[in-house]
Order: structure tokens, then sequence, then C-alpha cells
């Protein structure tokens, strides 16, 4: 939920880490509080959506993440679906312990809505080891999954 990524915040707001500083993966630039704007502007989408489903992705990877969002893309065409690309987002959790925390409270979205399931970003049939966390809980929550290579 938004008020997970506001707590979160709120918990590193003393961490030495300049907080205002530009988050980049590969050419990819966006501020911290606009990634905060979009998880809070994704749970409202996500409430008022029949369909929510998740991806999963390896962050660090510029073609794993342009497959995600064309991903995101091509499936919120249809009406009632919301696609939660946790890399837009919660990214400022990424690599700490709170980021599958927050994937799960959205995979638990997706369990509870009609026919959602986990897009698996691949390439060569390859994971990182977040993805195989993140595979887990779909998996224990019975969320069917689809590969998406690229």
């Amino acid at each position: 939920s938004s008020s997970s990524i506001d707590e979160w915040m709120v918990r590193n707001a003393s961490d030495p880490t300049p907080k205002s500083h530009i988050l980049q993966a590969e050419g990819l630039a966006v501020t911290e509080p606009e990634l905060r704007s979009r998880g809070k502007v994704g749970d409202e989408i996500a409430a008022s959506s029949k369909t929510i489903h998740i991806i999963s992705t390896q962050s660090e990877n510029k073609r794993a993440v342009e497959k995600a969002l064309a991903t995101k893309s091509k499936h919120e065409k249809e009406s009632d679906v919301h696609v939660c690309n946790p890399y837009e987002e919660f990214s400022v959790a990424r690599g700490s312990p709170e980021w599958l925390q927050l994937w799960a409270q959205r995979a638990d979205r997706v369990k509870n809505s009609s026919h959602g399931m986990c897009f698996v970003m691949k390439r060569n049939g390859v994971m990182d080891p977040t993805q195989e966390a993140e595979l887990r809980i779909a998996a224990l929550q019975g969320i069917p999954t689809m590969d998406v290579e690229y």
C-alpha cells in the first residue's frame, strides 16, 4: 500500500544517503518524490481495477526494464486492468529488505483480483535472485506466471 512506501521513507529518513538524488538505471531517471507519487497512484488505480497483474524483472538490465514497460503498456490497454511494475512504483526500496515486503503486498492484490498473473521478464530463461524470491511469493499465493523473453 502507499502507506508502506511512506513508512519506508520515514524509517529511512535518517539514512545519511541523500534522499533527493536522481535514481538511474541504464539511462532511466526519476526523482524519489516522483516514484513515491507513482506508488500512491498505482495503489489508487489498483483499487479501482478488476484485474491486477504484477511484473518481475531484472531492474538493473535496460532491456528487461524496457520489456517490462512494454508489457505493462500492452496489458493496460484493456479496460479495468492495472499492471504493477515495481520498478516504477517502488524502486526506492530496491535492494532493501522492504522490497520483497512491498512486492508481496502487491502480489496479494493480484491474488485477490480477477485473473491476475505475474509476468516474468527473462533472458534465455535466466532470472536474478530477487526474481526467484518474487516467484516463490507468487507460487505461495497461487498466482499464475507467464514468462516474457526479452
